[in-house]
């Protein structure tokens, strides 16, 4: 039915599609289409009708379906055909081809712009079009005739001149052969417009290939990998736009019959192309935990190495890479598990040499460190594997000094240790020697696995000590982290089974000596006191060892503070206070202990009316 006039300022030829009395398709001669109102592709035509806009009005309808002159012919490698178009005219030609022909077409010669060539089905539905030009002509793609019935070409012109062209039609015939991975190259010569090759090959699961293309006269066309279901192979396709090109390495996902396409069906041009697949051969090789160090040598481009090791569940590993001569980011390194899938990783290999950090296997199975080399450089570098157990010693609070001695970088080391309820420990960390620039943590964890202390950062200049803390009942236990460094490390570590000192003191009575002989051991000095009492405290360093302070507090009876702070070591020889007791008649408690906490040393006190 027609469709009412209306003004859209456009000028130009469409055609509009109906099923029915709703509008479903727009087919626009010249790509000015955009803008029209209520204009939506919703269904395939059925009724096809032409309708001519000049200055925004529909100024004629056109018939373009079945009663259209169609008598005249071309033939696919036939003679050229010269047309004529009138102003604003259109033609139609007949296709002389049976069904699974695959054509493609040149308009040459063209006079003017403004024309539009349109191969259409039996159905008139347009395949494909071209919008020739007065200089380089156009070229229609290869189609494959695969319906029963007459082809047509639809040759119209939204011009204001008459438009004259020559059409030669091509029977186009793929070319087909065989190429073998790591073979010798092929050479693929196309001869007509359009022609494309494919190259079939068997290939397996895993298998990786390269592709090299040189002497490439027919720029613009499309290469690429596909499997028998017709689909590509990831990362496998590309447009050669140069004489040479490299396509990087791909893996075949499965066992199947291959073909290397070369789809030249949308250029137009002949001519030859050279094609070579470079099978490329991973290197494979073994390696053992706390095994001999490996020379990876990598030599082809985009050659990868996959270093693989048997691994257990729990199974902790460290690895090193050193003596690296490729540049960074030459290669790229990941840990995977039995399943291929990424433990660690990617990440680039630095010059300098890096590690995978110590990590723990989740299951049984072979795991894979692969050295991921996309690039054309060629290098080496040394991995070396370390089963990264951790250290388990036998400590005991009291026990004396547990050296420590790690044998490979990454270890971790654990410390376990019986305590009963109530009972006080403290540690002492000294002579550290560190194989790497970072540091060390350790934490006292409880039987429960939560933590009691931890020292964030072990000192090798500096004692770490732990100052007394009173333990559950169970086993606890001492670890101490490698916190992600390469190298191995030593260390001293004493726990210390700490009991207060309890005694008492007497006001006039003979001086009490109070020994700090452990680290973080403290003393405790009673005596009765009647409130108003003035009374002298004397105390001073009877001997010294690694006491280089101590301190000294008073308590009242009901526990708050009476003196909170005296230093021992400051006056001398011998020290002095004087204080008097609060409206307080009980027991005081005189507080000493060491400064720094760790050291050990004897204080002495007596206490006198003043």
């Amino acid at each position: 039915m027609p469709h009412p006039a209306r003004t859209y300022g456009l000028t130009g030829r469409f055609f509009f599609s109906y099923s029915g009395r709703a509008l479903v398709a727009l087919y626009c001669v010249v790509a000015i289409c955009g803008g029209i109102p209520g204009l939506n592709a919703q269904a395939l035509p059925l009724v096809t009708r032409e309708y001519i806009y000049a200055n925004g009005n529909i100024v004629a309808l056109e018939n373009v379906g079945g009663s259209e002159d169609c008598s005249r012919t071309i033939t696919p490698g036939g003679a050229p055909e010269p047309v004529s178009l009138p102003p604003m005219g259109s033609l139609c030609l007949a296709i002389n081809a049976p069904r699974g022909r695959r054509i493609s077409l040149w308009a040459r010669d063209v006079t003017a712009i403004g024309s539009l060539v349109t191969l259409r089905s039996p159905e008139r539905t347009p395949i494909v079009s071209v919008a020739p030009s007065a200089t380089s002509g156009g070229f229609l793609r290869a189609s494959t005739l695969d319906l029963e019935g007459v082809y047509t070409l639809s040759i119209t012109s939204v011009a204001a001149t008459a438009i004259s062209m020559t059409l030669t039609l091509y029977n186009v015939v793929d070319l087909t052969g065989t190429i073998t991975p790591g073979g010798a190259p092929v050479t693929v010569t196309t001869d007509t417009p359009g022609q494309s090759a494919r190259l079939t090959f068997s290939g397996t699961m895993n298998q990786r290939i390269r592709t090299q293309i040189t002497g490439a006269q027919i720029l613009g066309c499309m290469v690429g990998i596909y499997r028998s279901t017709g689909s590509p192979v990831p990362s496998s396709t590309a447009t050669i736009t140069t004489l040479t090109r490299t396509i990087s390495a791909v893996t075949l996902p499965v066992n199947d019959t291959y073909t290397f396409l070369i789809d030249n069906s949308a250029t137009g041009s002949t001519g030859a192309i050279t094609v070579e697949l470079l099978e490329v051969s991973d290197l494979v090789i073994p390696v053992t935990p706390n095994g001999q160090p490996v020379v990876v040598t990598i030599s082809l481009p985009e050659q990868d190495a996959r270093m693989t090791f048997n691994g257990t569940t729990g199974q902790k590993i460290f690895a090193d890479f050193s003596s690296v001569t490729f540049p960074s980011g030459a290669v790229f390194i990941s840990l995977r598990r039995p399943d291929g899938t990424p433990m660690v990783g990617p990440f680039s290999l630095p010059s300098s040499g890096t590690f995978i950090d110590t990590r723990t296997l989740p299951t049984d199975g072979v795991y894979t460190i692969l050295a991921d080399h996309p690039g054309t450089s060629s290098g080496q570098f040394t991995l070396r594997l370390y089963d990264a157990a951790d250290l388990v010693l036998p400590i005991a609070p009291g026990g004396g000094t547990v050296r420590v001695q790690t044998a490979v970088p990454g270890q971790d080391v654990r410390l376990p240790f019986n305590a009963a309820q109530g009972q006080n420990v403290s540690m002492m960390i000294n002579n550290v020697v560190l194989g790497w620039a970072g540091g060390r943590r350790a934490w006292i964890l409880r039987p429960d696995g939560t933590e009691l202390f931890r020292f964030n950062n072990i000192s090798a200049t500096v004692p770490n000590f732990m100052d007394t803390r009173t333990l559950t009942a169970g086993v606890h236990t001492v670890y101490i982290s490698h916190n992600g460094g390469p190298g191995t490390y030593s260390m001293d570590v004493t726990l210390y089974n700490v009991l207060d000192f309890e005694g008492t003191i007497s006001i006039g009575g003979p001086e009490v000596t109070v020994p700090i002989d452990t680290p973080g051991r403290r003393g405790r000095l009673t005596f009765p006191g009647t409130a108003g009492q003035r009374l002298r405290l004397r105390y001073f360093q009877e001997s010294m060892g690694q006491l280089r302070d101590g301190f000294v507090r008073i308590s009242n009876p009901d526990g708050t503070t009476l003196i909170s702070l005296l230093h021992v070591s400051p006056c001398g020889a011998l020290c002095t206070h004087n204080f008097t007791l609060p409206e307080q008649t009980g027991t005081y408690t005189i507080l000493v202990y060491a400064s720094p906490a760790y050291a050990t040393g004897n204080v002495r006190l007596g206490l006198v009316t003043q």
